[in-house]
């Protein structure tokens, strides 16, 4: 026999069938004898498998956050969560705005045209079809800081329903003023307006004392000193 066929026959080649099934060598006439645990295929998986799990726990495993580490998660949560709360910012400024200048007659006919449009443009942008308003509502909230929760909480209703709400009654009321039911509706959410704020504001000032630091201000339009300019006396 040459040493070609002694290699192609020595090419340890166990498919079933050939050399029997299970963890014995039968060529040969060899001795029957169980193969070391660690050439064996389901022992080497199953340790493989077992590291994988075991590195895995232990890097799932939570660890406590820095005090900068947690400054530095609450700075890029705020810095997020008002870039999205810009466009409904800009929205309710210029739906106060369209109600002052209704009031005080100081727009023109043809700008008065305008109005209605401008008005539902605003409470788009003050509802859920605005993505800025659905990705602050689906933001991840850093679970390392105590106020971050009923700080997020409070802005989304800030925006849906109180924006929302005051931004839709000033619709009907630049078209009908003092309309009862929708100066009514202007009442209420103009007051949820001003609650909202003062807990999202009250859960920064806590976030504030529990870092050691001054984060960034609060970024949310304040409705408007006295009582709603086109709801009913």
């Amino acid at each position: 026999m040459s040493g070609d066929e002694r290699a192609t026959e020595d090419d340890g080649d166990d498919r079933p069938g050939k050399w029997g099934t299970g963890p014995f060598s039968s060529s040969r006439g060899a001795e029957r004898r169980p193969r070391p645990w660690y050439i064996r295929r389901a022992a080497v998986v199953g340790v493989v498998v077992a590291a994988f799990v075991a590195v895995a726990v232990i890097t799932d495993i939570p660890t406590p956050a820095s005090r900068a580490q947690r400054i530095s998660d609450a700075k890029g949560f705020l810095s997020a969560a008002y870039g999205y709360l810009d466009s409904c910012n800009a929205a309710l400024t210029e739906a106060f705005s369209i109600e002052a200048q209704v009031v005080g007659h100081h727009l023109t006919a043809g700008d008065l045209i305008r109005v209605p449009d401008l008005l539902r443009d605003d409470n788009f942008a003050c509802s859920y079809t605005n993505d800025d308003v659905f990705q602050l509502a689906s933001m991840t909230i850093p679970r390392s800081l105590a106020e971050s929760n009923r700080f997020a909480t409070a802005v989304v209703s800030w925006i849906v329903p109180d924006a929302y709400g005051v931004t839709n009654a000033i619709i009907t009321l630049a078209g009908d003023p003092g309309n009862p039911a929708a100066s009514a509706e202007l009442r209420t959410y103009e007051a949820d307006l001003t609650a909202d704020r003062a807990t999202a504001e009250g859960a920064l000032e806590a976030m504030d004392r529990q870092l050691g630091t001054t984060l960034p201000a609060l970024k949310l339009v304040r409705v408007p000193p006295g009582p709603p300019l086109l709801a009913a006396r």
